[in-house]
């Protein structure tokens, strides 16, 4: 999962990328 904090692109189903673009319901 790290890999994926670390990518500023949004992941769906990933509340954990979903904050630096958008943020998830």
């Amino acid at each position: 999962m790290a890999p994926q904090l670390a990518t500023p692109v949004v992941i769906p189903g990933n509340p954990s990328c979903g904050p630096k673009q958008r943020q998830p319901e």
